[in-house]
C-alpha cells in the first residue's frame, strides 16, 4: 500500500475538548492557520460558508482487528451498520468533513460556527461552500439515521 503525506494547515481552537454530540451547531471555533498557508485565506471572507476537512485526532489509529460495523450511537434496537454508512470516528482514515458558517477571517485565523471538531484537531483543508458543487437535491437517508438525527441539534 502506498502511503500518503498530508500537511496540517491549521489547528482548531475552541472551548470544547470532548465530543458533545448535541451542541456543535452554535459552537464558534477559531482555526489558527499556520504561517505558510496564510495567503490561502485571501478572498475566503467573500463566502458565507466553507467546508472544513480535518483529521480526527481523538480517534487514534484504526485497530485492524476491530469490526468494521457497530451499533450507531449505541442504539441497541438498531442492527450493526458498517462504518461507511455512519459518521463515526472509527474509520480506516479518521477524516472529518463539515460545512460551517464563516463568522470572520483575520490575518491568521478563520472563525467558524458549527464545526464538530475538538480543540486541538488538525485541519487538512478548507474549501469554499459552493451550492452548485456541494448541495444535492432528492437526497435519501435510511429511517434509522432519521431516527438518530431527530433529537440531534446540529
Amino acid at each position: 500500500m502506498d502511503s500518503i503525506e498530508l500537511k496540517e494547515l491549521g489547528t482548531v481552537c475552541s472551548n470544547t475538548e470532548e465530543r458533545t454530540k448535541n451542541k456543535w451547531r452554535d459552537l464558534v471555533s477559531k482555526i489558527l492557520i499556520h504561517p505558510a498557508y496564510l495567503d490561502g485565506l485571501a478572498g475566503l471572507d467573500e463566502y458565507s460558508h466553507a467546508i472544513v476537512i480535518f483529521y480526527m485526532v481523538e480517534s487514534g489509529r484504526e485497530n485492524p482487528t476491530r469490526k468494521k460495523v457497530s451499533t450507531p450511537h449505541g442504539d441497541t434496537p438498531l442492527r450493526d451498520k458498517g462504518y461507511f454508512a455512519q459518521r463515526t470516528k472509527h474509520r480506516p482514515n479518521p477524516i472529518g468533513i463539515t460545512a460551517v458558517e464563516i463568522i470572520s477571517v483575520t490575518e491568521d485565523a478563520l472563525y467558524v460556527k458549527g464545526l464538530d471538531a475538538n480543540s486541538g484537531t488538525s485541519v487538512l483543508d478548507i474549501k469554499p461552500y459552493i451550492p452548485s458543487f456541494d448541495r444535492r437535491e432528492d437526497v435519501q437517508i435510511p429511517s434509522w439515521m432519521k431516527k438518530l438525527m431527530k433529537n440531534y441539534t446540529f
